[in-house]
């Protein structure tokens, strides 16, 4: 998918699974929030800005790449008009991100932390990240630790200005609470004021992530490290997905999911010892507080993804060639891992991808099915089991003709063919169930 694509996808919807997606019960916010899909008002503004910006008009471009941005079903957005000067602000995470848009210039600003003195450790953390930012810098201004960014209008096109906001947006967010938690001389400051995550909420949270954690844990110890890497790599990698969908953990937490993702992209290590840091560092998560845990799960707006849009071929190429795997593992009839491979497919794609809405609700129900227990005790009222376990079928297949329902105004031949699916057993549901990806046809 090339650049324009993230400015040009098209759909209804743009926030994470919850109970204002259709064909779902309510139930807690899933996943990481999505900008992936826009509305046709949202694409007229973006068309605008760009026209405005080639007729030097720079504030009336602004202003609708800021209308572009605006998520209007969230209230992520805010700005007002004062003559020939634009002052906005907008969520990201536990953030707020303050900005002025002038005939001549445009900036931002976030302020992560505060201190009483400047730290040495803090600032050098900050001067490293600075390298890797491409649009904004770290700064020290009024006892506080910042990210802004500023461009002139004749140099920067509203491509440019997109890019440096949602920089700055996504470094705040996740560098306040890390820096907090990290350094003693540092405290939290402007932190977006929302509602609080019930405690119950986030007592089921730990104890899955917990549970989750120990069965890992205790399956793993089950294997060879030597004969069975490969499978101990995607019970590493699926754990680490589903806990980042599932969970939707913020901060420090999410930083440690993000960890243990690079570990597995190391190149100079073998799937052995990087199998063996990822164990370290799940132990590392298990120890940590439930108290200190719970700190990460909070409510939040936010304005910008961190995943970029997939199309559909993307999607439909890596469950094809994903898939092969099983292969082996059917061969050897061990369809616990045939299911593993199928859960890691499905978190894969949330954790990569910005998926279209039937996608995303496809790939959802999945994760539902099998992990039906966690999603009944977060407020989810379907059951895809019965009470021994066993899959659903009627609702199941009730769930999937409710998608495609919903879906068929924005893509009109989108299509799931339930008759093939198989019920006999949770592995052949799996493969059947993905089969069908290669011809929803969502074009």
């Amino acid at each position: 998918m090339g650049l324009l694509d993230v400015f040009k996808s098209k759909e209804n919807s743009n926030n994470q699974i919850n109970d204002s997606k259709p064909g779902l019960s309510s139930g807690i916010p899933l996943g990481r929030y999505s900008d992936c899909n826009k509305t046709d008002a949202q694409l007229d503004h973006w068309d605008k800005s760009v026209a405005l910006r080639k007729e030097g008009k720079y504030l009336d471009s602004f202003k609708e790449l800021l209308n572009y941005i605006k998520d209007p079903a969230i209230n992520n957005l805010n700005y007002s008009v004062n003559g020939n000067q634009i002052d906005f602000s907008f969520h990201q995470g536990s953030k707020v991100i303050y900005g002025r848009c002038s005939d001549t210039e445009a900036s931002a600003e976030c302020r992560i932390a505060a201190f009483s003195s400047p730290s040495v450790p803090v600032m050098r953390k900050l001067a490293t990240l600075n390298y890797s930012l491409k649009y904004s810098w770290f700064a020290i201004n009024d006892n506080t630790y910042a990210i802004r960014t500023r461009g002139l209008h004749a140099d920067s096109s509203p491509t440019k200005f997109y890019w440096a906001l949602r920089e700055v947006a996504i470094n705040a967010d996740k560098q306040d609470d890390l820096i907090v938690s990290e350094f003693s001389s540092a405290s939290q400051i402007d932190n977006s004021q929302m509602p609080e995550v019930p405690e119950n909420i986030k007592e089921i949270k730990v104890r899955y992530l917990h549970r989750w954690i120990d069965d890992l844990l205790n399956r793993i110890a089950a294997l060879d490290a030597i004969k069975n890497n490969g499978l101990i790599s995607y019970l590493l990698l699926t754990l680490n997905m589903k806990i980042d969908y599932l969970l939707a953990p913020e901060g420090v937490l999410t930083d440690k999911l993000e960890k243990i993702q690079g570990i597995y992209n190391q190149k100079d290590k073998d799937y052995i010892q990087k199998n063996n840091e990822m164990i370290s560092a799940f132990r590392e998560i298990r120890e940590i507080p439930a108290e200190e845990i719970k700190k990460s799960f909070y409510n939040s707006i936010s304005t910008f993804s961190i995943v970029s849009p997939a199309s559909y071929k993307q999607v439909a190429d890596f469950v094809f060639n994903e898939s092969k795997t099983r292969d082996y593992y059917n061969e050897q009839q061990n369809y616990e891992a045939i299911v593993i491979i199928y859960e890691y497919i499905a978190a894969y794609l949330f954790f990569n991808y910005g998926l279209k809405t039937p996608l995303k609700q496809l790939t959802n129900l999945f994760l539902h099915i099998f992990n039906n227990d966690y999603y009944k005790e977060v407020g989810y009222s379907e059951s895809f089991r019965d009470s021994g376990g066993k899959l659903n079928k009627n609702s199941i297949i009730t769930a999937i003709q409710q998608i495609v329902n919903q879906n068929q105004k924005t893509y009109p031949g989108f299509q799931f063919r339930t008759q093939n699916l198989d019920f006999s057993s949770d592995h052949r549901f799996a493969i059947t169930f993905f089969n069908e990806y290669d011809f929803l046809n969502l074009k």
